[in-house]
């Protein structure tokens, strides 16, 4: 599948069932399949997304040294699922009771009646009949609204215990352990305290799925992932974020670490070439993240891409670019009346910025 101006296309589909999973033959592929992007299709080629598994990681490993100038990902969605998973793998107070809410979902889920006076509780307390959700590994954001939807329905759940436990218990049968297991779920649902834990639960997962909405979309780019990395690492240092120390700071290492193994040259320069950043949401008391500093990583990435060194024109030209200079003021670009139009014509925005300085083909300082 390629991602061509944010839309995506399916391309060729390989039966490889009978092959050994391993790097070498994914890369194999993966070079068949550039050779008919660019040959076949005329696309020009940037970048290589992948899984983060041990044998995708060694294929790009080995895709970069066979093609310096590429850039490859990984999927950022999944590394969001994967610090998700990094959360839940401390042993909390908070975590036990997200548990217990899976056993919650699992228990009405497996049970016909109860299932059932759930739905006629919510028609007659909402109008109507929402389905809990079982999260799935495989469907990001699901613990999310797994979490959101226990917490939709609590008023309904909480009056249908309190006015129907016996019945709930007694549908589940005679046998001694559905009975007790019942019971257990009644006691659950019966705390306070559950729901509270539940909406902790949830302001937390917030930000870790609004996260993952936006780096799975088909116009997520590399500056997006960054500005999303930094934005969530803002959430969890927040000391007014109610969270235990433990928790906050699994989700800071986690995000540390998956950051630690990235490409961060491409990505720092993804933010500094979009124009509506450029400099403006780097600390500039880092001395990784000065003028100078930057200038240098868009060095380093233009010479791997470019495959040549940048000229004192366009050393001059990224100065007054990142300092709004002359033509690349947000005047001169027409960054309002471009992002206006782009809002009225749902068209992503630095797509519709590339569109109106395209210029010159052979211009390389533009």
């Amino acid at each position: 599948m390629i991602n061509v101006e944010y839309v995506p296309w399916l391309l060729n589909v390989f039966d490889i069932s009978a092959l050994a999973k391993t790097a070498d033959t994914l890369l194999e592929y993966v070079l068949k399949e550039i050779k008919y992007i660019t040959e076949e299709l005329h696309v020009v080629l940037v970048a290589w997304c992948t899984d983060a598994s041990g044998e995708s990681w060694k294929m790009r490993r080995l895709l970069r040294e066979r093609l310096g100038w590429i850039i490859t990902v990984d999927c950022w969605s999944h590394q969001i699922n994967l610090i998700v998973g990094d959360y839940f793998k401390v042993k909390t107070g908070l975590i036990k009771v997200m548990d217990q809410a899976l056993e919650v979902v699992k228990w009405f889920n497996n049970h016909g009646r109860p299932l059932g006076m759930l739905r006629e509780a919510q028609k007659a307390h909402y109008g109507s009949i929402l389905a809990l959700i079982l999260p799935a590994l495989t469907r990001w954001t699901s613990h999310y609204l797994a979490v959101t939807r226990l917490l939709d329905l609590e008023e309904a759940i909480r009056i249908l215990v309190l006015t129907s436990r016996a019945r709930l218990v007694q549908a589940v049968g005679d046998k001694a352990d559905a009975i007790r297991k019942a019971e257990e779920i009644m006691d659950i649902l019966s705390q306070p305290h559950f729901w509270d834990c539940l909406k902790t639960i949830k302001k937390h997962l917030e930000p870790l799925a609004i996260a993952a909405n936006i780096t799975q979309a088909n116009n997520a780019r590399l500056d997006v992932v960054l500005l999303t990395l930094g934005h969530l690492y803002m959430v969890f240092s927040d000391v007014h974020l109610a969270i235990e120390p433990v928790l906050r700071q699994k989700v800071l290492d986690s995000l540390e670490r998956r950051w630690a193994k990235i490409d961060q040259d491409v990505f720092l320069m993804a933010v500094v070439l979009n124009p509506y950043v450029r400099l403006d949401r780097f600390n500039r008391q880092n001395r990784n993240l000065t003028e100078a500093a930057l200038w240098n990583v868009f060095r380093r990435v233009y010479v791997r891409m470019i495959n040549e060194e940048p000229n004192h024109e366009l050393s001059d030209t990224f100065t007054k670019y990142v300092h709004w200079i002359g033509e690349w003021s947000d005047t001169a670009m027409a960054l309002q009346d471009i992002s206006a139009r782009a809002a009225r014509d749902h068209h992503v925005v630095v797509h519709a910025i590339g569109r109106v300085f395209r210029g010159n083909k052979d211009d390389k300082n533009r």
